[in-house]
């Protein structure tokens, strides 16, 4: 939920249908497809758990919970309130200019 309402306050206006249509898409193929494919290479390429084979289970873990971690990364690139009231103001004065 506080993914869509991030995703309803940053889509410009006069676009909104395409610019949420697409994060919305973008967002779902990472959750769905892209994350999981990410788990199933690093656990072949580094941790080796099988059903028959659970020794490094712990290790598997440790690496999910770090994961999950990596997203506070990318939290500078998500643009403040300040920024977007400056952005729309800006892009107000440019549509004026225009007319």
């Amino acid at each position: 939920m506080p993914t869509l309402a991030l995703f309803a306050r940053i889509t410009p206006s006069k676009i909104e249908g395409t610019v949420f249509a697409f994060l919305t898409g973008t967002s779902n193929l990472a959750s769905i497809v892209i994350s999981p494919l990410v788990g199933v290479w690093i656990n072949d390429h580094y941790v080796h758990v099988t059903a028959n084979n659970l020794s490094n289970y712990k290790y598997l873990c440790l690496m999910g919970i770090f994961s999950s971690f990596l997203g506070f990364l990318i939290l500078p690139l998500i643009p403040l309130k300040e920024q977007i009231d400056t952005f729309k103001a800006e892009r107000d004065q440019l549509e004026k200019r225009a007319r």
